[in-house]
């Protein structure tokens, strides 16, 4: 399982350090962290951010980006990589967090489901989402000082995808792949509460069943992560097939990653 890494204001950093992969090796420690947004985090926070990251991996949009803006740190390299170019209700953050897809999705539980598993199908499907994880691992491919972070609002779905790639491409059995994406719940079981809670209370008549299809947006699933391994088999015969035909990961490259991140 990822490490959490302990933080005044940011409650879903996670070390991928010490995760083993199939060949017997072991993710390095303190060089691939995932984590939600890092907007308005403390001082403190920032200073031990510095210490621990040269570069940042910022999957949200511009208006998300406008919302929240990343805090300038020194010393850390920030770049900008949009997994989409538009708003994704339920997904991208550019509303304020209690109030996006209550309208859409709160009355139906099911369709909430259904919705979040064609977002998590369109990680492998679009040309702009592969271009974008392209990119992502072209970052990871070169040298860094320390470690590399990677992040969206929540840190569950964009974020959560990127590191099942790189957890496949290392080499990661996938039941320890689906239990540390799942293990995100955790995490954010805090703001998944607020949201909840403010939700109820703005909304007289709130039922369970209201809640069950807010839980479906907000919370990390088995069966979206599913679409992902389904989708990528349907399309490319399996998800190796999809980081070497859909992401033109080449043998050596593979083989690179490994040895970089692989202990």
């Amino acid at each position: 399982m990822s490490r959490v890494i302990r933080f005044e204001t940011l409650n879903n950093t996670r070390d991928l350090g010490g995760i083993s992969a199939r060949d017997g090796r072991h993710i390095k420690k303190g060089r691939l962290i995932r984590s939600g947004q890092l907007s308005g985090i403390s001082a403190n926070d920032k200073k031990k951010l510095g210490s621990l990251v040269s570069t940042v991996v910022d999957f949200r949009y511009d208006r998300e980006l406008e919302k929240d803006r990343y805090p300038e740190i020194e010393g850390v390299e920030y770049l900008r990589v949009p997994v989409f170019e538009e708003k994704i209700e339920g997904v991208t953050r550019d509303d304020e967090p209690e109030d996006f897809s209550v309208e859409h999705f709160m009355d139906d539980g099911v369709y909430a489901s259904r919705y979040m598993c064609g977002i998590y199908r369109c990680f492998i499907d679009t040309e702009n989402c592969r271009s974008s994880y392209r990119r992502f691992i072209d970052i990871l491919l070169k040298e860094h000082d320390r470690a590399v972070l990677w992040n969206c609002s929540a840190g569950k779905d964009r974020t959560g995808f990127a590191t099942v790639l790189v957890q496949e491409i290392l080499g990661v059995r996938r039941d320890r792949i689906i239990a540390d994406y799942l293990r995100t719940n955790y995490y954010i079981r805090h703001d998944v509460e607020r949201i909840i809670d403010h939700v109820r209370r703005s909304n007289p008549g709130f039922t369970e069943n209201n809640r069950e299809a807010l839980e479906n947006i907000i919370t990390a699933r088995p069966e979206y992560i599913r679409q992902v391994y389904e989708e990528a088999e349907r399309k490319y015969g399996s998800f190796e097939g999809f980081v070497r035909n859909g992401l033109g990961m080449s043998e050596d490259e593979i083989k690179l990653m490994r040895d970089m991140y692989l202990e």
